[in-house]
C-alpha cells in the first residue's frame, strides 16, 4: 500500500490540487517542497515486471524493480483555449468582418506575455489553472476575460 506524506519540509503555502499515486507502483511519496501552485516530491516506485524476453525490471523476488528517488510534480489542472477572431486583419493592421472573407482559413487572438524564465517576451495563446471546484469551461472563460479582455459567445471543447 501507498504511503503519502502530507507535511512537507519546505511550504510556501499549501498545494490544494490533486496528488498523483498510481496504485500497486508508487510505494511512498515524500513531499519536498510545496507552495499554492505546485508539490514537488520524491517517490518510491515500483516497477511493473517486464513480460519481454529483453531487459528486465524485475528484483530478486519476482516483483518490479523499485526506484527511491523518482522525482515528481503535481500541479493544477490546466487549460488553454485557441481563440478565433470574430473578424479578419489585414497586413496594414485594419479589420474585416470574417463572414465578407472568401477564405477558408481562421485568424486567431494571441497574446504577448512576459514570463521570468524567458528572456524576452514571448506570443501564446490562453492558458492558465483551473482554481479547485472550478469547472474547466469556466476557468477557460475566466482566463479569456482576464487576459485577452473579451468574452466567447460558442465554445468548442477539444479534450479533457
Amino acid at each position: 500500500s501507498s504511503t503519502t506524506t502530507t507535511s512537507c519540509l519546505v511550504s510556501h503555502g499549501t498545494y490544494s490540487g490533486s496528488i498523483y499515486a498510481k496504485p500497486r507502483e508508487t510505494l511512498h511519496n515524500k513531499c519536498l517542497v510545496e507552495s499554492p501552485w505546485m508539490r514537488l516530491a520524491q517517490h518510491s516506485v515500483q516497477l511493473q515486471p517486464s513480460s519481454s524476453s529483453g531487459a528486465s525490471n524485475s528484483g530478486n523476488d519476482g516483483k518490479g524493480k523499485v526506484i527511491d528517488d523518482w522525482l515528481w510534480i503535481d500541479y493544477h489542472d490546466r487549460i488553454n483555449v485557441l481563440v478565433e477572431a470574430p473578424f479578419d486583419v489585414t497586413a496594414d493592421g485594419s479589420t474585416t468582418s470574417t463572414t465578407t472573407t472568401t477564405t477558408n482559413e481562421s485568424s486567431f487572438l494571441i497574446l504577448t506575455q512576459t514570463k521570468y524564465a524567458l528572456p524576452s517576451s514571448s506570443l501564446a495563446i490562453v492558458g492558465g489553472i483551473i482554481e479547485p471546484e472550478e469547472e474547466a469551461l469556466d476557468a477557460a472563460r475566466r482566463e479569456v476575460h482576464e487576459e485577452l479582455g473579451v468574452s466567447c459567445n460558442v465554445w468548442k471543447v477539444l479534450g479533457n
